[in-house]
């Protein structure tokens, strides 16, 4: 009879010790991404991976520039995933958020300031206008082939020389040991077709995606539809 009495006490203090853990070490990973650096290029939006906070975990927000707000917003009001950031510069996001874990508790309010880096150099990939020398199959990359990818490159400065050192490309599938190697190096226009020669392994009748980084550390994925 003791023994039960003993086994439940400790099985009792367990749990507790188990979700004090889990609130605590979870408020934790919360004020970590405080501070945290973010880059997009002008013109964009952020997304909810960058800042890791879903909208109706926003209680407000505000965006300085030199300490003066240029935007803000609060829950049920503007999204702050709408706003456009049209101007390149060193920007300061502050969130101020009401949390709720798994349990739908509340938990304290968290403050998180984000420092927002606006480049003045974009790329967009047109990922619907790629195109492949060889039909894109085990076999054919095996061997190697071309693929070609169109680009805008746009510059607030009216810029018009970049290097493509800076941008990533990455094959990702089952088993895919792909590699893309770059046949440019400087671009001196705003639109312009980048050629990467495509060689590697792969799994038969696998399917892949292909991810794209910019050098603002954007990704855009093209997904290829068909069993390679």
């Amino acid at each position: 009879m003791h023994s039960r009495i003993i086994n439940k006490s400790i099985f009792l203090l367990t749990l507790c010790f188990t979700a004090f853990a889990f609130n605590f070490f979870g408020q934790i990973d919360l004020m970590n991404a405080s501070g945290e650096n973010l880059r997009i290029a002008y013109g964009q939006k952020l997304n909810r991976e960058l800042t890791g906070l879903n909208e109706d975990e926003m209680d407000n927000w505000t965006i300085s520039l030199e300490n003066a707000i240029v935007a803000e917003g609060q829950k049920m009001g503007i999204s702050l995933y709408d706003f456009v950031w049209e101007n390149p510069g060193n920007y300061i996001l502050h969130i101020n958020s009401s949390h709720k874990g798994e349990s739908n508790c509340n938990h304290e309010n968290h403050e998180f300031n984000f420092n927002v880096v606006v480049s003045e150099e974009r790329i967009d990939f047109k990922i619907d206008e790629i195109s492949f020398s060889k039909e894109l199959v085990k076999e054919n990359l095996e061997t190697g082939l071309t693929m070609t990818i169109p680009i805008d490159f746009l510059s607030k400065n009216n810029k018009l020389v970049f290097d493509t050192k800076s941008l990533v490309v990455h094959f990702q599938g089952a088993g895919c040991e792909v590699k893309a190697l770059s046949e440019n190096t400087i671009i001196e226009q705003s639109s312009f077709e980048l050629k990467y020669h495509v060689k590697g392994m792969v799994e038969k009748d696998s399917y892949i995606m292909i991810d794209f980084l910019d050098h603002n550390g954007n990704i855009t994925t093209y997904y290829h539809l068909n069993k390679l």
